[in-house]
């Protein structure tokens, strides 16, 4: 076998759990709730997504929250340092929805809306215990690593999500995933809403475009994989 099949028998063999039966990562409790690895654990590429999540958005998350008006908690700088952020009077409720479902939005208002959210993957999949203390309000639970049952270590991700509002029915979303070491693979899919079936690939032009304007340059860092190829 030559060099070349080796090396495609890697790339899909990315995000396999390896042989045996594949573990049913979950990304929601059976009540709706997102299920989140606790931000103390180990994530590889942790760094370079929240760099690239921050190039984005123009700040980090809790910055950019108080911008669009999800919060109303005033963040205060490190030691100290310099006045609260200004806050928008009371937490927008129909944006607080997008963004617990979407994350912050990342295009203009002007343009096609885009939304970015951090996470994971391998999503996990709940042990016997954990799922007892749900959190009330529609939050994330936020589990441990020895709470999962993980076939190997968790990666990154961000998740950046297209909504057209002259095609409501269709529903663009592609994931970069930050594998470490300057690895970084992105596949996007497109599905319609409310139709069952098979999603199909999507090559990612609006979110191209975006990070071209907005964060230029992680733009060539970012491998786009083809409808062949695994993340």
């Amino acid at each position: 076998m030559g060099w070349f099949q080796r090396a495609r028998d890697w790339l899909n063999n990315l995000g396999s759990g390896g042989g045996g039966k594949r573990p049913r990562y979950r990304t929601h409790t059976d009540d709706g709730q997102e299920i989140l690895i606790d931000a103390a654990e180990t994530v590889i590429g942790n760094n370079e997504a929240t760099a690239f999540f921050h190039d984005l958005c123009g700040g980090s998350l809790k910055e950019v929250m108080l911008r669009q008006g999800l919060t109303n908690v005033p963040m205060t700088g490190e030691a100290g340092d310099g006045p609260p952020l200004p806050v928008r009077g009371g937490r927008d409720q129909p944006a607080l929805a997008m963004f617990r479902k979407f994350g912050i939005r990342v295009s203009d208002q002007s343009a096609v809306p885009i939304f970015a959210k951090p996470g994971t993957y391998p999503h996990v999949e709940l042990g016997g215990g954990g799922a007892a203390d749900l959190p009330e309000g529609g939050r994330p639970l936020v589990i441990a690593s020895e709470s999962s049952d993980r076939a190997r270590p968790s990666h990154a991700t961000v998740v950046l999500t297209v909504l057209d509002p002259r095609r409501r029915s269709q529903q663009k979303q592609v994931t970069i995933h930050f594998h470490g070491r300057g690895v970084i693979r992105a596949k996007g899919f497109a599905r319609e809403l409310g139709v069952a079936g098979r999603p199909i690939h999507y090559d990612g032009e609006e979110v191209r475009s975006l990070i071209h304007s907005k964060a230029r340059g992680w733009s060539k860092r970012v491998y786009w994989c083809t409808a062949m190829e695994r993340y």
